[in-house]
């Protein structure tokens, strides 16, 4: 009796030290916040790069006339990720670096949430890479010369909602198996579009204004993608061969099929 008193003691205690110890590590998971400025004092042009595995990133413009050139504000939970940052002048060119990492393989439910504010007085060329996050993008009324958008597992949705205040020459997206949707796309000023994408659902809207002409270009493997156009504006669609897999409608605009090419449709 005594030594089945002592064991359920025992029992008992080894039940209570693992409760404390998985207590531990719950109470180890711990958010840290971090407020980043970068003074835009002797910039003239910026170049950012990001990289960012996972959780939420958004962008958004700063007010006109601040002092930085960017900031950078976010939340993280330290048992999981960890993040590198780096800011450097030479000759009127800036350089951003930002970059989050995933500390343990395994899947996690910390938080990992930023937010990037660019500068509109500035002109700046973006390469931005996220992973498995949540995203939205204001980038209305800033100065970009170039974007270089790479997107994986995401829920993304870009806005231009105010017009780009310098003409973009490239833009180019390569949208993995995610779902991104890109609103008032006319704002962004653009002289060329590359989109490239996977597996997924993508809308790309242009909204009611195009001022100038533009050229754009869209592979999409096994996803679906809307191309929503201004009305009031002359097109001219080369298509490749459709493959089983893949198909080309005009639901909503009248194209006419060019009497010298097969795969041109042409408004009239």
């Amino acid at each position: 009796m005594r030594s089945y008193l002592r064991n359920a003691r025992l029992v008992t205690l080894v039940a209570a030290v693992m409760v404390g110890l998985l207590l531990c590590g719950v109470l180890y998971a711990k958010t840290r916040s971090e407020n980043l400025k970068f003074e835009k004092k002797d910039v003239e042009t910026l170049d950012i790069n990001v990289d960012f595995s996972a959780g939420k990133f958004d962008i958004v413009p700063l007010k006109a006339g601040t002092d930085y050139a960017a900031t950078l504000d976010g939340y993280y939970d330290e048992k999981y990720f960890e993040f590198r940052h780096s800011f450097d002048v030479r000759a009127g060119r800036a350089n951003l670096y930002f970059e989050t990492d995933n500390i343990r393989s395994i899947h996690n439910d910390g938080d990992n949430d930023w937010e990037l504010a660019i500068s509109p007085d500035i002109k700046t060329r973006l390469n931005i890479n996220i992973g498995a996050s949540n995203s939205r993008f204001d980038l209305g009324g800033l100065t970009i010369s170039e974007l270089d958008l790479d997107v994986g597992a995401a829920d993304a949705k870009i806005r231009f909602s105010e017009k780009n205040k310098t003409r973009m020459q490239y833009l180019t997206i390569d949208a993995g198996a995610c779902n991104l949707e890109i609103e008032d796309l006319g704002n962004a000023n653009f002289a060329f579009l590359d989109f490239d994408g996977g597996v997924g659902d993508f809308v790309l809207d242009f909204g009611d204004h195009l001022e100038s002409d533009a050229e754009v270009k869209i592979d999409v493997g096994l996803g679906s993608v809307d191309v929503i156009l201004p009305r009031d504006i002359g097109v001219r669609l080369e298509c490749s061969d459709d493959g089983w897999l893949s198909s080309v409608d005009f639901p909503k605009r009248q194209l006419i099929r060019s009497a010298r090419y097969d795969d041109v449709f042409e408004t009239e």
